[in-house]
């Protein structure tokens, strides 16, 4: 075909000539498997509804005339004339019965070729059952005669007619089989063929999308291409299809006039735009002449107001510029507005008013330049804020700092200088005073204001404030040495109790040094091997026989000597160095535990620090392992304080600790945070009485009653209860007189190392 003629066919003609295509050969592809499918189905209908009933009617009656002949051979069998006369009624009755099915299959027989053979038969049958009405006539009066006539004919009538009926049947099946091959064929012609119109519509098909490829898709996307260079402003690229008159055609001839109309609105643009440049250069000239001058007078006046001379500070500006000069005056204005509020928020604490940590510092600073003859810094700690602000609120807890930053407004001079160095931590640099005595008057007054505003009796808010309070120049003469002063003091009166006043002495320097080299030899103390446990005996109070040992942990110091437990265990907990050195522990006394005879136990005590590791279970089962200490000889002790923290978190650990067979008891109840919800949360296996109670017992009643309410727990539950302290041997009567089954103290034997005298050798 004519490249013309193709171009001058239209998509649309060519897509429904093509379809239709399709569509021929698609509905030739059906209709020949349905006549297939009509043929085979009228096969199949005629094999069902004549062959087969057909040949079942011949089987039936080949059935009836082997009934008739089996009847007929048992009639003329010796016998009682009963049996002779019944056979003989069963030999009429199938013949009767075969007679009867004959003259129907006669009446529907069609074939010619079936009629001939079904007529043969049909003589056949007629010669043998006349013969065989003949021998029933002779049985009725002689049997033996009608025997012997039944004898002479019998196998060649009876041969003869099964023949022939066998005949019928394999004709009947021959004609099955010729319609069962006839169908094959169809169906095998039919498959061919329509594999044949699906290779052909396959081709069609394909011949189809090869055209719309490249008659409608591919110009398409050259046209898409040229319409985006044309978006991207390339007028000059080349818009094919224009020689076509199909809808291609149409649409490039389109993009063609466009292309012109975009092209003509282009230059008029390219003209416009380059005379609106021209005018705003033209203008910008004369703009920046007019602010040159405009520059030039504001820098005067900035100049001025720079130098004080508020008066200069309008610039003189041009008419037209009247609204900037306005507008000048008012900037500067809310310029220095800002720099005070800058400043004030530099140096303020935005919720209470008060001046900020920056703001004391810079006074004390300015201060200590001055060399004045004395002033003093106060610091204050608000109690019990962090505990208030979790129970009632963040909005309580900025209530509460407000109301004691307004206490601490009424109580200073107006020259003093407070501040909020923290979240709930004040100050005042007291500016005002003479000497100690008024920064003694001052702090008494704020106390005093705190008391009298929040009692703690009746208020569940109710706060103190401890004060920590350093002098100028005293206590140091440099800004630095004065807050570290003041942060000295404070912290000494957070130790000696609620609400108390602390001024700076030279001791508590010396305790903070000393705490400093304490607490950085305690870093090295494990790897120099400074440590070692001592194993104190914990007996029956009524036999004296030892039950175990509790593993005491001992710093001998180089140059210190021996260390208090009560001063390096707080220190190592605070840094952290109790974690290693409490595994240290564990592992030392169950490697000795695990030399003593018997079933003598070992103690050790864990830190609340200890307890909030989450492998705090695992280490214990691995030095189990390691040590080879059965689980039931190792006691951990711990304190319900050790449970404040992370109460749930703790209590799943020692669970967990417990499911591995070790003991776990309350040491120091009756002290501290002790309550019976821990006893329910976990069920401890023994319950330790403080030495303390031990000591008053014998001259303080209420101290015995607790010692006796304990051990009255103990009892309910199921638990040992241990006193500790028992020094003397009246204790001993006390405790065993009320119920305690274990004690420990030094009539029973003191703290000592395994190394001079190993535990399992000591009696107590």
């Amino acid at each position: 075909m004519p490249l013309g003629i193709v171009n001058r066919i239209t998509i649309r003609a060519f897509v429904l000539g093509s379809f239709a295509v399709l569509l021929l050969v698609a509905l030739a592809a059906v209709l020949i498997p349905v006549r297939s499918a009509i043929d085979a189905d009228r096969h199949i209908n005629q094999i069902e509804n004549d062959v087969i009933p057909r040949l079942v009617q011949l089987d039936r009656i080949k059935s009836e005339v082997t009934n008739a002949r089996q009847h007929m051979a048992k009639a003329l069998i010796d016998g009682t004339a009963e049996r002779h006369a019944a056979e003989a009624m069963a030999t009429h009755a199938s013949m009767m019965e075969a007679e009867r099915l004959i003259a129907r299959y006669r009446s529907t027989i069609v074939d010619p070729e079936e009629r001939r053979l079904f007529e043969h038969a049909t003589t056949v049958w007629r010669t043998w059952k006349t013969a065989r009405e003949e021998v029933l006539r002779v049985a009725l009066q002689d049997y033996a005669a009608a025997a012997a006539l039944y004898q002479v004919d019998a196998p060649y009538l009876g041969n003869d007619l099964g023949g022939t009926i066998d005949a019928v049947i394999a004709h009947q099946q021959q004609r099955s089989m010729i319609l069962a091959r006839n169908e094959a064929r169809n169906i095998h012609d039919a498959v061919r063929l329509a594999v044949g119109l699906g290779v052909v519509m396959v081709a069609v098909a394909a011949l189809i999308i090869a055209c719309l490829l490249r008659r409608v898709t591919t110009p398409l996307l050259r046209l898409a291409e040229a319409m985006r260079a044309m978006g991207d402003g390339a007028l000059d690229h080349a818009i094919p299809g224009g020689q076509r008159h199909d809808e291609i055609g149409a649409i490039s001839q389109a993009l063609y006039a466009i292309k012109r109309l975009v092209a003509h609105k282009a230059r008029e643009k390219a003209n416009q735009e380059l005379a609106v440049q021209r005018r705003l250069a033209e203008q910008a000239r004369e703009e920046e002449r007019k602010r040159e001058v405009v520059i030039d007078r504001i820098s005067c006046a900035l100049s001025a107001m720079a130098s004080g001379d508020l008066g200069k500070a309008r610039p003189q500006l041009p008419a037209e510029y009247e609204r900037i000069a306005r507008d000048f005056e008012t900037t500067v204005g809310r310029w220095l507005q800002a720099q005070d509020a800058v400043e004030y928020l530099a140096t303020h604490d935005a919720l209470t008013g008060l001046g900020n940590a920056g703001l004391a510092r810079r006074t004390v600073d300015e201060l200590v330049a001055d060399e004045p003859p004395y002033f003093a810094i106060l610091l204050f700690e608000l109690e019990r804020f962090s505990a208030i602000n979790e129970v009632f609120g963040h909005a309580a807890g900025d209530d509460l700092l407000r109301d004691v930053a307004e206490i601490l407004r009424q109580a200073a001079h107006p020259h003093d200088v407070i501040a909020r160095m923290g979240s709930h931590e004040f100050a005042i640099v007291q500016r005002a005073a003479d000497g100690p005595d008024d920064t003694r008057r001052l702090a008494a007054t704020i106390a005093d204001a705190v008391a009298a505003r929040w009692n703690p009796s009746r208020d569940p808010r109710a706060v103190a404030l401890g004060t920590g309070i350093a002098t100028y120049p005293s206590d140091g003469d440099t800004a630095a040495a004065l807050q570290s002063a003041a942060a000295l003091a404070l912290d000494r009166a957070r130790k000696a109790g609620r609400g108390q006043t602390r001024f700076f002495d030279a001791s508590m320097d010396a305790a903070a040094r000393a705490a400093l080299r304490l607490q950085s030899d305690l870093g090295h103390a494990l790897v120099r091997r400074q440590f070692h446990l001592d194993f104190q005996p914990i007996v029956d109070p009524a036999s004296h026989a030892v039950q175990g040992y509790e593993a005491l942990l001992r710093w001998c110091h180089p140059d210190l000597g021996a260390i208090p437990p009560g001063e390096f265990i707080p220190l190592a907990e605070s840094s952290g160095a109790i974690v290693a050195i409490g595994e240290w522990v564990l592992h030392q006394a169950c490697a000795a535990a695990s030399t003593w005879p018997g079933e003598v136990f070992v103690a050790v005590n864990i830190s609340a620090v200890q307890l909030q590791l989450a492998n705090l279970p695992e280490i214990v089962a691995q030095t189990l392992h390691d040590t080879g200490l059965a689980p039931q000889r190792l006691e951990l002790e711990i304190t319900e304080t050790a449970l404040i923290s992370n109460r749930e978190g703790a209590l799943a650990i020692l669970e967990k600790i417990r499911a591995l067979g070790v003991h776990i008891s309350m040491d120091d109840f009756g002290t501290g945070y002790s309550s019976l919800s821990s006893l329910q949360s976990f069920p401890f296996s023994k319950l330790k009485i403080d030495q303390s109670f031990v000591a008053r017992a014998l001259t303080d009643a209420k101290a015995r009653s607790i010692i006796r309410a304990v051990v009255g727990l103990g009892r309910s539950l199921g638990l040992p209860v241990l006193a500790e302290g028992v020094e003397t041997e009246s204790q001993r009567q006390l405790v065993m007189e009320e119920g305690c089954t274990e004690a420990q103290g030094y009539l029973f034997g003191r703290a000592v190392n395994p190394a001079e005298a190993p535990p399992s050798q000591r009696r107590a």
